[in-house]
């Protein structure tokens, strides 16, 4: 990915955190254990450590669970789009020297991320949609009777 572009960065991120997220059901220790660590170790010890069979697939929609559970938790408590954000001195002041010179974070990529995420793109608050897809649908109803919930 080149470095000083947008482009795929948001379905990169998104990937990775569902990878971490995943992974960190496993309880071990991310260095020690592999490295680098590839879907498919995690993949193979969740389904010998649970007894389930996983795949690729289900093991990322599974962080993709977690990360929903974890924005369901925060939207409920009030955080929106307004607090998603990097530190100022990362979005304000251009780095001074290095390969980074004269270089700052911008903010574009957050809509395609959330619409990747399947969360409104004005609030960053889970679909009713995207929630269903994920058989979280108690989060819907209880998003829903907060007057929170989108289709």
């Amino acid at each position: 990915m080149e470095r000083f572009t947008i482009e795929g960065k948001p379905a990169a991120v998104k990937k990775s955190e569902e990878f971490i997220a995943a992974n960190d059901t496993l309880i071990h220790c991310l260095f020690v254990l592999f490295t680098p660590l590839f879907p498919n170790h995690s993949v193979a010890l969740l389904s010998s450590a649970t007894g389930m069979s996983f795949d690729e697939q289900s093991f990322f929609k599974l962080g993709g669970r977690l990360i929903n559970l974890t924005r369901y938790f925060n939207v409920r408590e009030g955080v929106r789009r307004k607090d998603d954000y990097l530190p100022r001195r990362l979005m304000e002041r251009a780095r001074t020297m290095g390969l980074t010179k004269d270089k700052v974070v911008t903010k574009e990529m957050l809509d395609e991320y959330y619409s990747l995420r399947g969360w409104t793109v004005d609030q960053g608050i889970p679909t009713k949609d995207k929630l269903t897809e994920l058989g979280l649908e108690e989060v819907a109803e209880d998003l829903a009777k907060r007057g929170l919930l989108s289709t």
